[in-house]
């Protein structure tokens, strides 16, 4: 039976700065160990998480002194938002350690909180500001929606909360074929998550010095472009090395030792195509389609 593997998701929850809340907040990340009183019986979210998963805890927000008055709409009644923001005193990044189960014991002193599921932090950070134009608009809704939710899991990718006024506005996402002049509004800076692996730069700059010691070049393994003819100096010593074992399919935590014969000296455009698609490309089958598509140009102007 074929098994299919679900893609790893981000939560976040929110959780208030009051002293009642506060000593389980530092309670449940000294722990590890994360707790709901109850679960409504609709929502199906909470045992949808899983091993793996991000979860960020959102800890005490507060309106932004420098954005002038607090409106009446923070934190909870944003109407769009797209314009929401706030200042956070820490977003704890987590990694879910095991996945939603039902406790009988106390771990809190309050309440049970039996509907938990344990996790460890991965990073903390402090001080954080919440902005339009500085975290993507993902973010400001699970906020929103948690706080309105007394402090649920809300995963990342949950549909925007609608305006209330539910009426249609021309935003700046217009359809280029709406426009005389086509453009595109550019250059904010997001902020977002990812999971990346470790690599040494130490091989690749290895090889690098190597075969340039040994062919006096550093050209493309499989169209055999070489940086330094094109570009002259500016190209000189230059290209990419690839892993002939992608480090990004390797198991969660496996980690492997990169021999220079694991790396390949690429141009730019090949490193792409390899990478266009998965399944990767090996370099014979990308150097056979480079060999396929140039031999076909050239039976054309024959």
């Amino acid at each position: 039976m074929l098994k299919v593997i679900k893609e790893k998701r981000i939560w976040l929850i929110y959780v208030g700065g009051n002293k009642a809340i506060l000593p389980n907040y530092t309670l449940g990340m000294e722990s590890g160990i994360w707790g709901f009183d109850s679960i409504p019986k609709n929502d199906k979210r909470f045992n949808e998480i899983q091993l793996g998963d991000t979860v960020l805890f959102a800890h005490k927000m507060s309106w932004p002194k420098d954005e002038g008055e607090r409106p009446g709409w923070f934190p909870k009644f944003c109407s769009d938002v797209n314009q929401f923001k706030c200042n956070l005193d820490e977003l704890v990044v987590t990694e879910v350690t095991k996945e939603p189960y039902e406790a009988t014991t106390y771990h809190w002193q309050d309440k049970l909180y039996p509907h938990r599921f344990n996790f460890k932090i991965i990073d903390k950070q402090e001080n954080i500001k919440i902005r339009p134009d500085t975290y993507d608009v993902g973010y400001s809704n699970a906020i929103i929606l948690s706080i309105g939710a007394s402090g649920k899991v809300v995963p990342l990718d949950t549909k925007l909360k609608e305006p209330k006024d539910k009426v249609k506005i021309k935003t700046e996402k217009n359809t280029l074929k709406e426009q005389e002049e086509p453009y595109s509004n550019e250059g904010k800076v997001y902020y977002s998550l990812h999971k990346k692996r470790e690599r040494d730069s130490l091989a690749p700059q290895e090889k690098k010095r190597l075969t340039f010691e040994k062919t006096g070049d550093l050209c493309c393994e499989v169209c055999d472009f070489s940086f330094s003819e094109a570009y002259g100096e500016r190209g000189f010593m230059y290209a990419e090395c690839h892993h002939k074992n992608p480090l990004a399919d390797l198991s969660k935590d496996s980690v492997v030792n990169t021999s220079l014969d694991d790396l390949a000296i690429v141009c730019a455009n090949c490193h792409r195509m390899i990478h266009r698609n998965r399944p990767w490309l090996t370099l014979d089958a990308v150097r056979e389609l480079y060999e396929k598509q140039r031999n076909r140009k050239v039976n054309k102007q024959a």
